[in-house]
């Protein structure tokens, strides 16, 4: 028999996963994980910290959030309203709302 032009799992994967937003990624790879004989540790491993540093940034940015609204509405901090710690929750803020609604 033969050569044949038939591709592995792996070449018809890569370029559709290597052109996935994070978003996606983690649904596919949600779904990769809930297929019978899925068996890949490191790509477990990997996705397993991936969705802890979800978890962190996500507590993270609610702190900001909080501090931020907290700086709003009280003038009488030490750090005050206005001050260049509060401008700086802002921009962070305002830099993780673009890259989430980037994904």
């Amino acid at each position: 028999m033969g050569p044949t032009n038939r591709l592995t799992i792996k070449e018809m994967m890569m370029p559709y996963v290597t052109d996935m937003n994070s978003k996606e990624l983690r649904a596919h790879m949600t779904v990769l994980q809930g297929m019978n004989g899925w068996g890949e540790p490191l790509a477990d491993r990997l996705f397993e910290e991936i969705t802890r540093l979800d978890e962190e940034l996500r507590v993270a940015t609610a702190v900001l959030r909080e501090a931020d609204s907290y700086l709003d509405t009280n003038s009488f901090t030490n750090i005050g309203h206005g001050s260049v710690l509060h401008t700086r929750f802002k921009d962070v803020l305002a830099d993780q709302a673009c890259k989430t609604s980037a994904d």
